[in-house]
């Protein structure tokens, strides 16, 4: 294979009838073949019902192991091609002709070839999902103020005439109800399990484009700008979060290195994205601080026990951040939860896994499980969704807590 080894070094030798012989080092070259391209993947496979005639929905790339081949891409007949006369494609864009409606037609299914540079070929056919927007129409009835200060006793009347528009409330359907799905007799919830919804809109392991989500205080994707940040959205599945009945939709983001829970209406199968305030469920997750940062603080760097390093914050300074234990150097920002919880996020190395109040405090907690096997996360939540803190534990802990609190059932969902 030339993407393998390009070529093999060899040594011959050449022996006559007397015994006598002569060596040689050879270098054989591989031949680089053309090769057919094996897959195409979409930017995205939902988008927004309204966007403009001419909006690009998704954009498409190649799978190619001839990795520097550059591909064109064609709407083609065939199997799953019913819906190729909606769109066009420009580049490597996939444009819409007409502005779509979720209310007159829900879901396309095209088919597209993508083509390399010597003419091998490869086809595939795709469901692309609109997302159904809350369409209401608001009124403005007349009404009569009056303004007086306390210089002056007049007072000015002024109205408005009654007028109509029409508004889009960040309603986006992604799901349909489940009505087969019985609540778990302990308010448990796993990510391989039923949930009262069915999502349509979005694949477990695959990202996103969440263009509307925003944190606590209202800043779109907690106030990071980078351009990849709204494409990078990896969804995990659904859990209750808050363990109040209702299911929130996961997702991770390794750009931003923060996390999302997106809570789904159970009669409607919809995600409100204002819903972000108190009392709200959806919203990119705050940033906690580790409590055993404020007991380092009093005890010198370490633990109550005068022993254990403990966590350090963000902004430590270089003398207070590392400390000497037996001869060994440590970094006291390493063991601060949240910084390793972000760089997890970074890695892509978090899967959601179950939920539950496990030890009956009233307080929920969300299990992950670190994509390279080597530990668990336990996040312990407020009422309203955010993260009070989490903490690390290996599979003998993660066993130990759940099975000391008699629900050894769960941890075979976890792991």
């Amino acid at each position: 294979d030339y993407e393998t080894q390009t070529s093999y070094d060899i040594r011959l030798k050449t022996t006559d009838s007397e015994g006598l012989s002569y060596e040689e080092a050879v270098k054989l070259s591989v031949n680089d073949v053309n090769e057919v391209p094996t897959d195409i993947s979409l930017s995205a496979s939902t988008f927004n019902e309204n966007i403009d005639a001419g909006g690009t929905v998704t954009t498409l790339s190649t799978t190619d192991l001839d990795s520097g081949d550059s591909h064109t891409y064609t709407l083609v007949s065939g199997n799953g091609s019913a819906n190729n006369d909606s769109f066009s494609i420009d580049g490597s864009n996939l444009e819409i002709n007409s502005s779509p409606d979720y209310e007159t037609k829900s879901s396309y299914s095209v088919r597209i070839k993508t083509t390399d540079s010597e003419g091998l070929s490869y086809e595939e056919t795709f469901t692309l999902i609109v997302n159904d927007l809350l369409e209401t129409d608001t009124t403005n009835t007349d009404s009569t103020t009056e303004d007086s200060t306390s210089t002056d006793t007049s007072s000015t009347d002024t109205s408005t005439t009654e007028s109509e528009s029409t508004s889009e409330i960040p309603f986006i359907k992604i799901a349909t109800v489940n009505n087969d799905y019985t609540p778990d007799p302990k308010g448990f919830a796993s990510i391989s399990a039923p949930a009262p919804i069915t999502v349509t809109a979005y694949e477990v392991g695959t990202e996103t484009t969440l263009d509307s989500i925003k944190d606590y205080d209202g800043n779109l994707h907690a106030g990071d700008n980078l351009e990849e940040t709204a494409s990078s959205y990896k969804y995990q599945g659904m859990l209750d979060v808050n363990g109040d009945g209702v299911f929130e939709a996961i997702f991770t983001n390794k750009v931003s290195k923060r996390w999302v829970t997106a809570k789904v209406d159970s009669t409607t199968g919809q995600i409100d994205f204002d819903d972000n305030g108190a009392g709200g469920g959806t919203r990119v997750v705050g940033i906690y601080e580790d409590p055993l940062i404020a007991e380092g603080s009093n005890n010198g760097g370490f633990l109550s026990d005068g022993v254990t390093p403990a966590p350090a914050n963000f902004g430590v300074s270089e003398e207070e951040r590392y400390l000497e234990v037996n001869g060994e150097k440590i970094d006291r920002l390493a063991l601060n939860s949240q910084v390793r919880f972000q760089n997890d996020l970074d890695i892509d190395n978090l899967s959601a896994k179950h939920s539950g109040d496990y030890d009956n405090d009233g307080v929920s907690e969300v299990y992950w499980k670190t994509n390279d096997g080597t530990a668990y996360l336990r996040a312990l939540m407020h009422d309203d969704g955010n993260i009070r803190y989490a903490n690390y534990q290996s599979e003998d802990q993660m066993s130990s807590y759940l099975t000391s609190h008699g629900h050894t059932e769960v941890i075979s969902d976890i792991v």
